[in-house]
């Protein structure tokens, strides 16, 4: 039998296909390096090979496209343009995996039942990944913070747990009002679980960014479920049972914000953030269109920004400055690193994200995968956004997380002629 390898490559090259690989990836993106990574190659392959083997080129462009493909073109634009810098292609690969992985999903449509199972995969992934950094940390001791093994370094893990907190938390309210109650029970079950793993971390931007996300989904759930003052009381109890009960089984994140206001102000309460932003903003004043590089932050020296100064004749004060490895914030490093033009691209990507979470807000009586992709969504953008004034988000495993959020909405969307 001859069967060409494009014909059994067309059967197979479906989005049923896209859907397989990617709950793999969804799977592994807490727990495997390896897997994850090779995941998203394989995504990338089937969907560009599913474009080249048709015999009618039928490739729908999205203004989204123009915003990936702008993002990603600044940020190669400052590795390209970076010297006296190094070239840090790590950093640009790392921005094309999520990037591409949004545009993979934006471009796939997957069934309501598939985008259920799609949620239910990232939830376990993301318990067998908590499971796993307990075990590490408090049993083995192998690792002196809590982390997700895939996700990495304990801030970064922060982030990460963040948006699952919030979107599963949030999730669960809705599963419980459409009275989905074996799913409503799973989700909540694991959203305690997520949430009080966040809450044992330090990352007190993580933590603000998941209450800020939590908070505006209550109260969108509050505008469409609430219609009895019983149910307005119950939903209000549990908002400030969610608010003060944490703290009151883990206070550190408030005794640590309480000493080190006490020990130094307001840059001992921020870490020094105040002082790595000034190195930030001298490097933007600097390099203003394309910054010194993507990935380059850590690279500013000392001596760097004291040459800068002098060639301007502005006076150096040495204590107004800590240099750290990464910029601690996502805007002001966007802008010392990619520049205007990367900070614009940046901008213009969150404003329209922004844009379609809010413009297409789910109703009471909306599909539970709407609702489950929409506040995965809109969690994932309030955490990019909140914690990105503390930290560097839209990075690595959360930036994939983000953008899976991101384009699994964007995706439904399309499947509903939305857009």
């Amino acid at each position: 039998m001859n069967i060409s390898l494009s014909r059994v490559m067309l059967r197979f090259s479906t989005d049923d296909v896209i859907f397989g690989i990617l709950l793999f990836l969804v799977f592994c993106l807490p727990i495997s390096e390896a897997g994850k990574n090779i995941a998203a190659l394989l995504l990338l392959v089937f969907k560009v090979f599913s474009y080249l083997v048709r015999k009618s080129y039928n490739y729908q462009f999205y203004f989204v496209d123009f915003l990936l493909l702008l993002f990603f073109l600044m940020a190669a634009l400052s590795v390209i343009f970076s010297y006296p810098y190094p070239n840090a292609w790590r950093e640009l690969k790392d921005v094309f995996m999520y990037l591409s992985l949004a545009w993979v999903i934006i471009h796939s449509i997957f069934s309501k039942k598939q985008i259920i199972i799609l949620l239910i995969v990232l939830l376990v992934s993301t318990v067998f990944g908590m499971l796993d950094g307990l075990w590490k940390w408090k049993v083995t001791h192998e690792k002196i913070f809590f982390e997700l093994h895939s996700v990495g370094f304990t801030t970064q893990t922060a982030i990460y747990m963040a948006i699952i907190s919030c979107w599963s938390l949030v999730f669960s309210f809705v599963l419980w009002f459409k009275k989905s109650f074996p799913l409503a029970l799973l989700v909540s079950v694991s959203a305690a679980f997520s949430v009080f793993v966040l809450l044992i971390g330090e990352s007190r931007g993580a933590v603000l960014a998941f209450f800020t996300g939590s908070i505006f989904g209550m109260f969108w759930i509050y505008r469409k479920f609430l219609h009895t003052v019983k149910a307005r009381v119950m939903t209000l109890f549990a908002l400030i049972a969610l608010i003060t009960v944490p703290f009151l089984f883990n206070p550190y994140i408030i005794d640590k914000t309480v000493s080190k206001f006490q020990a130094g102000g307001i840059t001992s309460i921020s870490s020094g953030r105040d002082l790595i932003a000034n190195v930030s903003l001298a490097a933007f004043n600097e390099y203003l269109w394309l910054g010194v590089g993507a990935g380059n932050h850590g690279k500013i020296t000392e001596d760097d920004v004291k040459s800068w100064f002098i060639i301007s004749g502005r006076e150096y004060i040495e204590s107004d400055y800590i240099y750290k490895y990464h910029p601690h914030n996502l805007f002001l490093g966007t802008m010392a690193e990619r520049g205007l033009l990367g900070f614009i691209a940046l901008l213009g990507l969150l404003i329209f994200w922004g844009w379609v979470v809010f413009r297409f807000s789910p109703e009471s009586d909306s599909n539970q995968d709407y609702w489950g992709a929409w506040i995965l969504s809109i969690s994932a953008l309030s955490v990019v956004i909140v914690a990105g004034l503390f930290n560097t988000t839209l990075h690595h495993e959360h930036g994939q997380l983000a953008m899976l959020g991101f384009g699994v909405f964007f995706s439904i969307l399309k499947r509903d002629g939305v857009i």
